[in-house]
């Protein structure tokens, strides 16, 4: 077993389903829905449409855009692809010193591009999305996704070995008092760490913010981490007694 390779794709489809499942959620003023319509005012007028409305206006709008831009998003994700690769090497040697050499788990890691926030990840099919700007900022995205996939990895092969796969809703359920968060929180505050740290950021140049609702403990966290220069085991060990 070695390195996965990662593969840019355009799945119109996807993306439609994405932006219907974040838009679909009780009406209140959550983080996503605000990134959404930021990107995307047009889309502002399902907030009154009953949800079979939303569906249909939103499927057409995001139609509407792939038609205009799909081929253009093609081309980008090839190009995408080939800057990808020239970084990879670096970025899988810093991330498996990190993880302690932790096998990353079988399958066709795919990075489907998308028109707008947020970018959910699939543990268990390898599927993550990413922005399409036109800087870095897509390549920080893939390796922060590609940062979930290996620390839940690492995490199950510590506590729950008896998990064949790292399927993430059962394994924050199954720790759900071993941390003082739950394991969502610290996967997401431990990435933005590694992500601001030199070595990432010699690939990135882009820092990373954590989510609102995490910057305290992401201060704690980050303190803990330098604590321990950076050992993954022994950052695990004070994460437990801080519960």
């Amino acid at each position: 077993m070695g390195n996965p390779k990662v593969t840019f794709h355009v799945d119109r489809e996807f993306d439609i389903w994405k932006i219907n499942e974040f838009l679909n959620k009780e009406w209140q003023q959550d983080y996503f829905r605000k990134k959404i319509f930021g990107v995307h005012p047009d889309l502002k007028i399902v907030i009154n449409l009953s949800k079979e409305e939303r569906e249909k206006e939103i499927t057409k709008y995001i139609n509407k855009l792939y038609d205009s831009f799909g081929n253009a998003l093609i081309k980008k994700s090839k190009r995408m692809q080939k800057d990808w690769d020239k970084i990879s090497g670096s970025f899988f040697k810093i991330t498996n010193n990190i993880f302690r050499d932790t096998p990353w788990p079988e399958g066709e890691y795919k990075a489907i591009l998308s028109v707008s926030l947020p970018y959910p990840r699939f543990l268990d099919k390898k599927i993550f999305q990413v922005d399409l700007g036109n800087d870095d900022h897509w390549k920080v995205i893939t390796a922060h996704e590609m940062i979930h996939f290996i620390f839940f990895e690492y995490v199950r092969r510590k506590y729950l070995p008896k998990f064949k796969r790292t399927i993430e809703k059962e394994m924050n359920k199954k720790l759900h008092n071993k941390f003082k968060v739950p394991l969502w929180d610290l996967s997401e505050v431990h990435d933005v760490i590694l992500l601001n740290s030199e070595e990432y950021q010699k690939l990135f140049s882009i820092k990373t913010n954590p989510y609102p609702e995490h910057k305290d403990y992401y201060k704690k966290c980050l303190r803990i981490w330098k604590d321990v220069d950076a050992d993954i085991d022994k950052f695990f060990e004070r994460i437990e007694k801080q519960t």
